[in-house]
C-alpha cells in the first residue's frame, strides 16, 4: 500500500460532549423537513428537547421558490432558478439548478469576473433527480470583489421558459499558497557560462536553496529516491535527514524575491559547490521557502559536465558512447559504470579511443542508471534508463560504426504519397565512414513491389558532394496500390543496400476490408492467444490475406472501490516494456487466423493483474494495412 494514514483518538469531557449532542441537534434541525409544518414528530420532539424552538423569520423570494421546487405539486413544471452557489475559494464556482442548463447558450448568460487572464470555462453535470451542476471555471483576479451573473432569461435544455431574474453572488478569491519550484524540467548544464538554475516562486518573499555535492556511489541511491523507486520518503523532514547523510555539506543561498503578491516570478542562481568554485560534477539542489519547518518544496539532481553520454541497450548488453559536449570529440579513458535501482553494480568498462564502451557484466540486475566518470576524476555524468529518455529504433543487428570502405545513404521523396503514373522524385545524400562524401561510385535505384520483388532498375552516380537524384520512376496504371519501395544498392544481383526510402501508391480509396480482433477469455497469461478475424467490405472472407499479429503487456492496475487513490502491490515488481510482433501468416479459407503469445517469462513478475493488448494487422493484395486491437484482463 503507498498511502499511510494515520487516525488520532482523544477523550471528550462531559461538557464538550454535551456541547457536541447540542450542535448535531441544531443540524438535524436545519435539514429538509425539519422545523416545517410537514416535520416528523421525532424530529420536534429532538428540537423541542434541547431548546431550539424559537420564532422563525419569514422566507425570502428565493427561499420560497427553492422550497418549491424541492416539493414541486404532481405534473408541474419546475422554473429554471439558481438554488445555491459554492466555491472552492480559487478557480471554480458550483451552481446549482433546478434543471439542466442549456450548455449552447450558456455564454451568453453567464458571467463571472474579473478575470486576471484568459476566459470561462463551463461544464455540467447531474447533481440528482432534482438538481443540476454547472461548473464555472476562470482565473479570477486576486485580492478584488468578484462578481458571478446569471442573467434572466437563462434557459433549461429540455424547458421553454428561462429565469424570471438576474441572480447575483459575489466572492472573492484566496491568495495562492506559498510556493517555489523548480521552472524547468532539465537537470543538465554546461560547464561554461553561468552554470545557472531558475526557481519559481509564489508569496515567498526569500527562496531559500540548498546546493550539495554528490559522490558516484550516492547517485542511484538519489536518483531512485527521485523516481519514487522507493516507497519510505513521504515526509521534507525525514528526506533532508537522510540526504545530509549520503551528499557533501550544503551551500546555502538566499534568493530575496519582488514577492508581488499572487503572482509567479522566476529567479535565477548559479550551481556551486561548498567553497564557491564552479566544479564540475553531479550536485542534489533543494529549493524552498525560507522559513518554512517543513523544508524544501524540490529536490532535483543537477549535473554540470562536459560528458555526454548515448546509451544504446540490447540483448548483447550495454554499451555507451561518451562525447565532449564543448569540443564534438570522443572522451577516451572514461570509466562506465552501470547500476541497478537498487544501487548494485551491474556493468562496467572503460571508453576506448572513439569514446565507444561494451560493458561487461559483473552481475544480475535490471540496469537503471550509467554513471560516466573521466579518466583524471575531474568530471561525472549520469544518465537514467528510462522511457522519457528512451529512443526505440527497429534493426535487425547491431552496426555502431561505418567501416572507412562502407557507405550508407539517407533518401527521401518529395512526397509520401502518389497517385499512379506519377513520377517519383528521389533525392540522396551518400557519406562513408568518416562521415565524408564518397568518391562518386555507379550505384543502382530499384523500384520494389509490394510483394518485394524489384519492378524496375536504373543506374545512377552520385556527384563530387555525395549527392544524387532521379524522377524516372513512375508506377503504371496496371500495378498494384500500396506500399512500394526505392532501393539504393551497389550494382549486381547480390549488391549491398545502402539505403531505402518506402512511399505510398494509392487512387485515394477507403480501405477494401474490415478487420476484428478476438482475445481468449479466461486465459493465464502464461496461454494468452488471440483471433484475427477479416472480411471484404462488399461481402465474403478475406481468405488468404496476409496478416501480422502483434501483443504487449502491461500491469492492471488494483483497487477495490472506496481505494481508488491507493495502490497495490509489490513496487519491486512489474513487466518490462516487452512490445513483441509475432510471425506473419495467411488467413484461412474463412478469413481467420489464430495467435499463441504467451507472456514472455523474461517480461518479469506483474504487481497484480496483466493487461494484455493484442493487435492484428491484414494486407490487401496491394499491400496497404488494415489494423485492429482488442484488450484483456488476465
Amino acid at each position: 500500500m503507498s498511502h499511510m494514514k494515520s487516525v488520532v483518538w482523544s477523550a471528550v469531557s462531559t461538557v464538550a460532549l454535551a456541547a457536541s449532542l447540542a450542535a448535531n441537534c441544531w443540524f438535524l434541525s436545519r435539514m429538509p423537513g425539519c422545523g416545517r409544518k410537514t416535520e416528523a414528530p421525532g424530529a420536534k420532539l429532538c428540537a423541542a428537547s434541547h431548546g431550539l424552538q424559537g420564532k422563525k423569520s419569514a422566507p425570502s423570494p428565493d427561499e420560497r421558490r427553492a422550497a418549491a421546487a424541492e416539493t414541486p405539486p404532481p405534473g408541474e413544471k419546475v422554473e429554471m432558478m439558481v438554488r445555491r452557489v459554492e466555491g472552492d475559494g480559487d478557480r471554480m464556482l458550483t451552481l446549482f439548478l433546478s434543471r439542466e442548463p442549456d450548455m449552447e447558450v450558456v455564454r451568453q448568460y453567464v458571467t463571472a469576473g474579473p478575470l486576471a487572464s484568459g476566459g470561462l470555462a463551463f461544464s455540467s453535470r447531474r447533481e440528482d433527480e432534482r438538481t443540476w451542476r454547472l461548473l464555472v471555471s476562470g482565473d479570477f483576479a486576486h485580492r478584488t470583489n468578484l462578481t458571478l451573473r446569471v442573467r434572466s432569461g437563462f434557459p433549461a435544455k429540455d424547458y421553454a421558459a428561462g429565469m424570471k431574474e438576474d441572480f447575483v453572488h459575489s466572492f472573492k478569491r484566496k491568495d495562492r499558497a506559498p510556493q517555489v519550484s523548480f521552472s524547468d524540467p532539465g537537470r543538465y548544464l554546461p560547464p561554461v557560462g553561468e552554470r545557472a538554475v531558475s526557481v519559481s516562486s509564489v508569496n515567498a518573499p526569500k527562496v531559500r536553496v540548498e546546493v550539495r555535492r554528490v559522490p558516484s556511489a550516492n547517485i542511484v541511491q538519489l536518483l531512485s529516491r527521485e523516481e519514487r523507486r522507493y516507497s519510505g520518503y513521504w515526509y521534507s523532514e525525514v528526506d533532508s535527514s537522510c540526504t545530509a547523510e549520503i551528499s557533501d555539506v550544503p551551500s546555502v543561498q538566499v534568493l530575496e524575491t519582488r514577492n508581488e503578491p499572487n503572482v509567479e516570478e522566476r529567479n535565477a542562481f548559479a550551481v556551486a559547490g561548498p567553497d564557491g568554485t564552479p566544479t564540475n560534477g553531479v550536485f542534489l539542489v533543494a529549493v524552498g521557502n525560507d522559513g518554512d519547518r517543513r523544508g524544501p518544496s524540490a529536490w532535483r539532481l543537477v549535473v554540470i559536465t562536459d560528458l555526454g553520454l548515448s546509451v544504446r541497450s540490447t540483448d548483447g548488453g550495454i554499451k555507451v558512447w561518451t562525447t565532449s559536449l564543448t569540443r564534438g570529440a570522443p572522451v577516451p579513458g572514461a570509466r562506465i559504470e552501470v547500476y541497478s535501482s537498487a544501487n548494485i553494480l551491474v556493468a562496467r568498462g572503460v571508453a576506448d579511443a572513439q569514446g565507444w564502451c561494451e560493458c561487461e557484466k559483473v552481475s544480475e540486475g535490471e540496469p537503471f542508471a550509467v554513471v560516466a566518470t573521466s579518466s583524471d576524476g575531474s568530471d561525472m555524468s549520469f544518465i537514467q534508463l528510462a522511457s522519457s529518455t528512451r529512443v526505440e529504433e527497429d534493426t535487425e543487428g547491431e552496426r555502431p560504426y561505418l567501416a572507412a570502405n562502407e557507405c550508407a545513404a539517407f533518401l527521401w521523396t518529395d512526397r509520401g504519397i502518389y497517385r499512379h503514373g506519377e513520377r517519383i522524385f528521389i533525392h540522396a545524400i551518400l557519406r562513408n565512414g568518416a562521415g565524408a562524401a564518397p568518391a562518386p561510385f555507379p550505384a543502382e535505384l530499384r523500384l520494389v513491389r509490394p510483394g518485394g520483388d524489384v519492378y524496375a532498375r536504373r543506374t545512377v552516380m552520385c556527384d563530387g558532394c555525395g549527392v544524387l537524384s532521379d524522377d524516372t520512376f513512375a508506377v503504371p496504371d496496371d500495378q498494384p496500390s500500396g506500399k512500394w519501395t526505392i532501393v539504393l544498392a551497389t550494382p549486381g544481383a547480390k549488391g549491398a543496400r545502402i539505403g531505402s526510402r518506402t512511399v505510398t501508391v494509392e487512387d485515394f480509396v477507403p480501405p477494401q476490408i474490415r478487420v476484428a480482433v478476438e482475445p481468449s477469455k479466461g486465459a493465464a497469461p502464461s496461454a494468452f492467444g488471440f483471433t484475427v478475424s477479416a472480411g471484404h467490405l462488399y461481402g465474403g472472407p478475406a481468405a488468404g490475406l496476409r496478416c501480422e499479429g502483434a501483443v504487449v503487456f502491461e500491469d492492471e492496475p488494483f483497487a477495490p472501490k472506496g481505494w481508488e487513490s491507493f495502490s497495490f502491490g509489490d513496487e519491486g515488481r512489474g513487466l518490462k516494456p516487452n512490445f513483441r510482433r509475432l510471425d506473419a501468416a495467411p488467413l484461412d479459407g474463412q478469413g481467420t487466423l489464430a495467435f499463441s503469445a504467451p507472456l514472455d517469462a523474461a517480461a518479469g513478475l506483474p504487481r497484480a493483474a496483466v493487461r494484455a493488448t493484442a493487435q492484428g494487422t491484414v494486407f490487401e493484395d496491394g499491400g496497404r494495412p488494415a489494423t485492429a486491437r482488442a484488450t484483456a484482463t488476465l
